[in-house]
């Protein structure tokens, strides 16, 4: 059959013989004078005023300092999943990339012909003899001062 369980092997405690204690009714919340501030600690940002008045280019040049420790960081903790996600990173980079290139060709290609000619109106909703007869309509026409493509 299967083998035997810690139950059934005697390994498992019996039930209590006295009950546990109540909690206590109030538990202090620092020292008994009442004076936590000695205990605690500041935030680096209000310590280093310089983390919190930096201007855009100390942070940018600090930047390539601080991608350098957490990549060190990541590759410590975990190598595989850092060059994951690096890898996926760098792939993503380079399908936006191609987006915007492929994006970049086809309205060049698009805008190279000019303004968009005469729109027609959609049939009405006649006989189709009568439709055969009658001349599209335009719906929209550009202004006269715009300049005419050859």
């Amino acid at each position: 059959m299967s083998e035997p369980t810690d139950a059934a092997s005697g390994n498992v405690p019996g039930p209590r013989s006295a009950p546990l204690p109540l909690p206590p009714t109030a538990v202090s919340a620092g020292p008994e004078d009442g004076d936590m501030t000695d205990a605690m600690e500041e935030a680096y940002w209000s310590v280093r005023r310089l983390a919190a008045s930096s201007t855009v280019r100390q942070v940018l040049v600090r930047l390539p300092r601080i991608t350098a420790l957490i990549g060190r960081l990541a590759w410590q903790a975990d190598r595989a999943s850092t060059l994951t996600a690096v890898v996926c990173q760098l792939a993503s980079a380079a399908m936006a990339a191609f987006g915007l290139i492929a994006s970049v060709g086809v309205l060049q290609h698009l805008f190279a012909q000019g303004p968009t000619p005469i729109a027609y109106a959609r049939p009405s909703r006649r006989s189709s003899s009568s439709r055969a007869s009658s001349p599209p309509v335009p719906c929209w026409r550009p202004p006269s001062r715009w300049p005419r493509h050859a």
